[in-house]
């Protein structure tokens, strides 16, 4: 249960913080997530990965959506023909790869904070 809740709270508060602060803040939300809330760092890291994918990837393809997909095939030539749904994989992927660092620095600083007791 604490896995869902963490995933819930890093897709949850970075959505409503990403309209405030920098892209990047969803590093930090699932850091404190982490810390405070899951003790195994294998787990902690696979579900902040997941949801970072979910979050950034739920949002391009929103926004991709939104303009008919004008931006990701313009951006798609740039790259080689590469289509919106590969261009909105691609950002979710970064999206979890930030997440899953946030929360795997969380849950072993974690770790040392309850070894240091």
């Amino acid at each position: 249960m604490k896995y869902w809740l963490h995933l819930i709270i890093i897709i949850f508060v970075s959505f409503l913080m990403h309209y405030i602060a920098p892209w990047w803040i969803i590093a930090f939300i699932s850091l404190g997530s982490a810390f405070f809330l899951t003790p195994k760092s294998s787990t902690s890291t696979m579900f902040g990965f997941l949801a970072g994918f979910l979050l950034w990837a739920g949002v391009a393809f929103f926004l991709d959506v939104e303009n008919q997909h004008i931006l990701s095939t313009k951006i798609g030539l740039l790259f080689g023909g590469l289509g919106s749904t590969i261009l909105v994989s691609i950002t979710g992927l970064i999206g979890g790869i930030l997440a899953m660092l946030g929360s795997y620095i969380g849950s072993n600083l974690r770790t040392v904070v309850d070894q240091k007791k």
